[in-house]
């Protein structure tokens, strides 16, 4: 994404800790997983904002009028539909609301219940909508969830 779009900031939001998956199994390559990701991005410097915090938390500290989030996060329900919540309200109108893990079927029913016609479905579990005006956002997305 640095390397062909015009980003000038790309917040990347996680923190790196032993998270549980949705089996319940305690994932814990995340020490292993931030050191990757800070050698393999090194080279982008100041283009890079690292938030080492959980995403309830992070989103405390993210701009508004983003052009674009992309939601790669925990798949249990309840974060699920924080991080929809809480990082839709981030995104300009017309923006890009995307994330992965279309595949992971508590992903997959949220994010098809919320987003239904809007939704594409993209390579290797991508999936987005261009961000309308909701108005209010959490109150549009627990209208969405029944």
């Amino acid at each position: 994404m640095l390397d062909n779009l015009n980003i000038q900031k790309l917040y990347l939001v996680d923190p790196y800790v032993p998270y549980p998956s949705v089996s319940g199994h305690i994932c814990t390559d995340a020490p292993e997983t931030r050191n990757i990701a800070h050698d393999y991005l090194s080279e982008y410097g100041s283009s890079i904002e690292w938030v080492e915090k959980d995403s309830t938390n992070a989103v405390l500290g993210i701009p508004d009028d983003l052009d674009f989030i992309y939601i790669d996060g925990d798949h249990r329900e309840i974060v699920v539909i924080a991080d929809i919540k809480n990082y839709i309200k981030k995104v300009k109108i017309g923006g890009l609301v995307a994330g992965h893990d279309y595949d992971q079927s508590q992903v997959k029913s949220l994010v098809s219940r919320i987003f239904a016609d809007e939704l594409k479905i993209g390579v290797n579990y991508d999936w987005w909508v261009i961000k309308k005006d909701y108005h209010n956002e959490s109150h549009w997305v627990d209208n969405r969830l029944g």
